[in-house]
C-alpha cells in the first residue's frame, strides 16, 4: 500500500541483489487519484472540482545497502519510472491560467532514501522518494518534484 501526493494505490515489486550492498528493485503499481480543487469563475463565484482517475505506475531503481544498527538500513537509490494517469471523467478546468487534463503520461527520474528494519520477524521498508518529472504530465508548468512514502512489507 502506498499514499503520497498522487492519491493511495497497491504496489508490486521484485528486488534482487547484484552484489553484498548493491541491488536493484523493479515496482509496478496501480492507483486511485481523488483531488479537490477550488478556484474563482469570471463572475467571481468559487468553484469546486473533484476530479479522479487511476494510475498505473511503473519504476526501476538502483540501490545500495547502508547497514546502520542492528536490522535497520538505508538504501539510497536512484533510477527512472513511468506513469499514465486515466480520467474517470473527461472534463477540462483551468485553475489559475493552467489546463489539467485528467490524463496523460508522466515520466522522469526517481530518488530516494529507503529505511528497511526487521519487525516481529517480518521485512519491513518505508520507501523516501522524491520523483522529477522530464514531462508534462497532466500539469502544464514543468518541471515538478513529486515526494512521496509508503510502506513495504515482505511476507
Amino acid at each position: 500500500m502506498s499514499y503520497d501526493a498522487n492519491g493511495i494505490g497497491a504496489s508490486l515489486g521484485y528486488s534482487r541483489a547484484l552484489t553484498e550492498t548493491l541491488g536493484v528493485r523493479l515496482e509496478s503499481s496501480l492507483g486511485y487519484t481523488s483531488a479537490r480543487y477550488s478556484y474563482d469563475d469570471a463572475d467571481g463565484n468559487r468553484q469546486q472540482y473533484n476530479p479522479s482517475s487511476l494510475r498505473f505506475d511503473a519504476n526501476a531503481t538502483f540501490s545500495r545497502r547502508i547497514p546502520v544498527i542492528g536490522s535497520f538500513q538505508l538504501h539510497p537509490s536512484l533510477g527512472a519510472y513511468a506513469s499514465y494517469r486515466v480520467g474517470l471523467d473527461d472534463r477540462l478546468v483551468v485553475l489559475e491560467g493552467l489546463d489539467r487534463y485528467e490524463a496523460g503520461l508522466d515520466a522522469g527520474l526517481q530518488f530516494g532514501v529507503p529505511v528497511s528494519f526487521r519487525l516481529f520477524g517480518t521485512d519491513v521498508t518505508v520507501p523516501l522518494t522524491t520523483r522529477f518529472s522530464a514531462t508534462s504530465g497532466d500539469l502544464v508548468d514543468l518541471p515538478r518534484w513529486s515526494p512521496s512514502s509508503g510502506l513495504r512489507v515482505r511476507f
